[in-house]
């Protein structure tokens, strides 16, 4: 019985060798696919390789059929991605800091067996930096599975959280007590994932941003997602915008910059911003940010050639931000 079928799954194992060992440009002639096929303890004849390329075909295999001398040699010319598109997936996955480098590996395997194993060799592209900081928390890829599952059932997650202490090592907030959120939005920024949430902790109604690689032991429960006002709705919203994920108050600001910084803004912002000529080479543009961390760290890094022009609020507050780095370094 079990030669019986393992005849039965002969037609799976050809589309798989076709798949694996031909492309463009390496074929298989049918002396050679049964000789592959014996290897594997299945027996086959040349008119029942015929018979199953023709059935692969008519399944949508695109399977070719070329001279080698004078024997028929066959290959698939087409699948569904290209070697192109397979390299921008590897190069995706291997730069990707939310992925440990140990599951990092497990993918790329997974995405080089969508190709031959010839053209699978060229996808052995490392642009992974070993100093460059990856994550340690192998749960990263089912946590993310479980908060969408949620979202989708509309229902809310436990977890714990953790933090570095000053040796590197982890330590659990509420001394490793479960949060219970009701997740609302899952955003992939600065090649981070950040879980926004609304917790109703010590009775209070607030939303909360949460770093995903920071999360463990993620699980669906039972309880239905808690209603949101509509100014809860809007604000949780407002956070997926640029400089979100440290929270901050949204606010529509201009600066003042010079061309070299059009880059960065373009970068950050998109095309349909607008620079309006100033004085001194400067231009004036405006953005809609949310005040944070994060939006002051950006703004600084350009030095002299960026600065705030209005509104007075947030140039008071850039201002205050600059007096206490000055007064960090008096001390």
């Amino acid at each position: 019985m079990a030669g019986m079928s393992k005849q039965k799954q002969k037609l799976l194992i050809l589309k798989e060798l076709l798949e694996n060992e031909t492309d463009d440009n390496h074929s298989l002639t049918v002396a050679q696919i049964i000789s592959r096929l014996e290897s594997m303890g299945l027996k086959a004849e040349r008119k029942t390789v015929y018979d199953d390329i023709a059935t692969l075909q008519d399944f949508g295999v695109d399977i070719c059929c070329q001279k080698d001398g004078h024997s028929n040699a066959y290959s698939i010319i087409s699948r569904d991605f290209e070697l192109e598109e397979l390299c921008v997936l590897v190069d995706a996955v291997s730069s990707c800091r939310f992925l440990t480098i140990k599951k990092s590996n497990e993918l790329i395997n997974k995405i080089k067996k969508l190709t031959s194993k010839y053209l699978s060799e060229g996808l052995k592209r490392s642009i992974y930096i070993e100093n460059r900081p990856r994550s340690s928390n192998e749960t990263v890829y089912y946590n993310i599975n479980n908060i969408h599952k949620a979202m989708n059932e509309k229902k809310k997650i436990s977890f714990k959280y953790f933090t570095y202490n000053e040796r590197c090592k982890e330590v659990f907030k509420r001394g490793a007590g479960n949060y219970i959120v009701s997740p609302l939005h899952l955003v992939w920024e600065n090649d981070n994932y950040y879980f926004i949430a609304h917790s109703t902790e010590d009775d209070e109604s607030i939303i909360k941003t949460y770093r995903v690689d920071r999360m463990k032991d993620v699980r669906v429960l039972d309880d239905a997602v808690d209603s949101l006002s509509g100014d809860e709705i809007q604000f949780a919203k407002s956070l997926r915008a640029t400089f979100s994920m440290y929270g901050g108050i949204e606010e529509e600001i201009t600066l003042c910059v010079k061309p070299n910084v059009f880059n960065a803004i373009i970068d950050k912002f998109g095309k349909g911003v607008h620079f309006t000529p100033s004085i001194n080479g400067c231009y004036n543009v405006k953005l809609t940010v949310n005040i944070s961390p994060t939006f002051w760290g950006w703004l600084f890094g350009f030095g002299q050639d960026a600065k705030v022009i209005a509104p007075k609020s947030v140039v008071n507050e850039a201002k205050a931000q600059i007096m206490m780095l000055s007064e960090n370094y008096d001390k």
